[in-house]
């Protein structure tokens, strides 16, 4: 099911207190493994609004089934960018969905 994003929906995460104290003014790259996003996406996800407050906040939960893999901070958006796209593709072939926040947390960029 595919639902369009509503103009007023937030694209912004909250981050984790440790993450927080350590971004400044800059870029957080943050990488999850892409079948994550399937497998612990809740059937309880009834609007837009819904999945886009799922979605931006699903990078930063740990458990027993799923776990952030990579959290980097970067001075430019283009730094950020680019270590993304470089990084986050496993020597097994493996994918990683990754995304580019800025300070305030709204999303910058990213493959998902």
């Amino acid at each position: 099911m595919s639902l369009a994003v509503p103009a007023d929906a937030q694209f912004a995460t909250t981050f984790p207190g440790f993450v927080q104290s350590q971004v400044g003014a800059g870029y957080v790259l943050v990488a999850k493994n892409t079948m994550d996003f399937d497998f612990c996406k809740p059937d309880n996800l009834e609007t837009a609004h819904d999945h886009v407050a799922w979605f931006h906040n699903f990078w930063w939960v740990n458990n027993a089934s799923t776990k952030t893999k990579l959290i980097a901070f970067f001075d430019t958006k283009k730094e950020a960018i680019v270590a993304g796209e470089r990084m986050c593709m496993g020597y097994d072939g493996h994918l990683y969905n990754w995304a580019v926040y800025d300070s305030a947390g709204v999303i910058q960029d990213g493959k998902y």
